[in-house]
């Protein structure tokens, strides 16, 4: 079992770091660097907390709030202090959430500004100030809704329904509700497979396959392009089809990564280090933000390996302040 947590825990880290590559790019379509990782990336932390999901006879909202809901939140409130004051000074962050457009004549008024911008995109754009955090939200629905599908056997077709609806017609972005239905097949699959695939995963397999899963994992990104599980978007061509090649890319995607991280098996600071996911999660757009205002015309693909390793380091270290000085803010509660 210790084997199994291993492979996960170098997945999910190999997973923060390159969410934070892909972070210090601008959102372009084109970028086929970029694009090739939101294939997998978003797929593979639904997937991986789908198989670690507990089940425990019960729906257990409480701890689902403390742990995932009040992280969450609290990172975006500190994120709304800080990015505030870097707009009122006039800098320009250059992340998805706010624009200097949002700076006024005192800092207070630019809060206030902030705020009310803050409950317009979460209601209507599925984005809270700190973006990132969306992913906990959608997290928070998955799994209070995978526990009322096992309680309650009936409760899955009455799920099925806005899921299906959510995946092929659309429904627009509110409260991060349509991105939890994009991602709960990722998670209630890792969930309701997740015997099967520990055997998979610790089976060998030829390296021809690896070539095929490759092959054919960068084939769909070549014709179906750009995907975002927080946008609600599965790729350019027909939907039902670019639905079908969103979650047939996002797994092939995610085996290839946990397949490579089962290499490693021994535990070391490394794998250790996946244990701070919900501060790197957090955290990241603090230091992308920064980094934005020093490097505005951005670093190519080699160069910007280094600041995202860089501030997964800075994420994990403020991690372990956090633990030991406001352990609420990572999930942890004495």
């Amino acid at each position: 079992m210790g084997y199994r947590l291993l492979y996960l825990d170098y997945a999910r880290l190999l997973g923060a770091l390159f969410v934070i590559y892909v972070h210090l790019f601008p959102a372009d379509p084109n970028d086929f660097v970029r694009v090739s990782f939101c294939h997998f990336c978003m797929p593979l932390f639904f997937f991986i907390s789908g198989v670690l999901h507990k089940y425990k006879e019960t729906v257990q909202v409480k701890k689902y709030v403390r742990t995932i809901l009040v992280p969450a939140f609290f990172f975006s409130l500190l994120f709304y202090f800080f990015i505030g004051s870097i707009l009122y000074y006039g800098y320009q962050p250059n992340v998805d959430s706010v624009d200097l457009f949002l700076a006024k004549e005192t800092l207070g008024e630019t809060y206030v500004a902030l705020w009310s911008h803050g409950w317009f995109i979460f209601s209507r754009y599925s984005s809270l100030i700190d973006v990132p955090c969306w992913f906990l939200v959608s997290l928070f629905y998955c799994r209070v809704l995978t526990d009322l599908m096992e309680k309650y056997k009936y409760f899955r077709f009455i799920v099925a329904l806005p899921v299906l609806i959510v995946l092929f017609v659309g429904t627009g972005l509110h409260f991060c509700l349509e991105s939890a239905a994009m991602a709960l097949p990722f998670y209630y699959g890792g969930y309701y497979f997740r015997h099967q695939f520990h055997k998979f995963v610790e089976k060998k397999c030829s390296p021809v396959w690896y070539v095929f899963g490759i092959v054919i994992f960068f084939s769909i990104i070549y014709f179906n392009g750009h995907i975002s599980m927080w946008g609600v978007y599965f790729g350019n061509l027909w939907r039902p089809l670019s639905v079908l090649l969103f979650y047939l890319n996002g797994m092939i995607g995610t085996c290839l990564v946990i397949k490579f991280s089962s290499l490693f098996i021994k535990e070391s600071f490394y794998s250790k280090m996946s244990y701070s996911l919900i501060t790197i999660l957090g955290m990241q757009l603090f230091f992308i933000a920064i980094y934005n205002i020093v490097f505005p015309e951005r670093l190519g693909h080699i160069e910007a390996i280094v600041p995202a390793i860089i501030i997964l380091f800075l994420c994990h270290f403020c991690h372990k302040l956090f633990e030991k000085y406001v352990p609420f803010a990572v999930g942890k509660w004495k």
